[in-house]
């Protein structure tokens, strides 16, 4: 019987419906102080919206995460 490779082919919808995070015990877990900044960026254009980042930085002035919401933006380009 033949494959039907069409059938095998995912859409990024379909592939990213279907990632699973699996969840292991974790080696450590601890308390570590961070500072939390919530700031805006953009310039108002349709290119740069203004929106909201959420940053997570060190005692030590190291940026440990980032979250810019353009994503969100991006996604709704197409609502009136």
């Amino acid at each position: 019987m033949a494959l039907n490779w069409i059938n095998l082919l995912l859409t990024k919808e379909e592939i990213m419906m279907k990632k699973t995070i699996e969840m292991q015990t974790p080696l450590q877990v601890e308390t570590i102080p961070v500072i939390y900044v919530l700031s805006r960026r953009g310039d108002g254009t349709n290119d740069n919206p203004v929106r909201h980042v959420h940053q997570y930085w060190s005692e030590e002035g190291n940026l440990l995460a980032e979250k810019d919401e353009i994503e969100r933006f991006k996604l709704n380009t197409n609502v009136k």
